[in-house]
């Protein structure tokens, strides 16, 4: 949500967003919408994919050596190896979907359906 706010004051569109009357004496805002909705899931996802290839990393390692019997040393190379890669890989899932998440929030969920298509 917070985003949506950022994002609408930056380009002066509609800077009153979110404000309620409940919450205007906080100055606090609030907004669910469908953009913010799944800005949400795509940041879920993503936080998802991070934690599966961190669970998946020690088994792994585990299977590589039992089967082809590495030397610690070796082992601790490729678990190196395997940490920078993931650290390569989720530095380029997590710039893709910043970058959709806030052309979403900008532009709203329907013109992001339309500009893609």
């Amino acid at each position: 949500m917070a985003w949506a706010f950022v994002l609408a004051d930056m380009s002066n569109r509609n800077t009153r967003r979110g404000v309620t009357s409940v919450l205007q004496s906080l100055r606090a805002r609030f907004e669910l919408s469908l953009a913010v909705l799944v800005a949400a899931m795509i940041f879920t996802a993503v936080n998802l994919i991070d934690g599966g290839l961190r669970t998946l990393q020690l088994p792994l390692l585990a299977s590589l050596a039992a089967r082809f019997e590495l030397s610690d040393d070796l082992l601790g190379a490729v678990g190196k190896t395997g940490e920078i890669m993931q650290v390569i890989v989720m530095v380029a899932v997590v710039a893709a979907s910043y970058l959709t998440i806030g052309s979403l929030l900008r532009n709203g969920f329907r013109s992001a359906l339309v500009c893609g298509t």
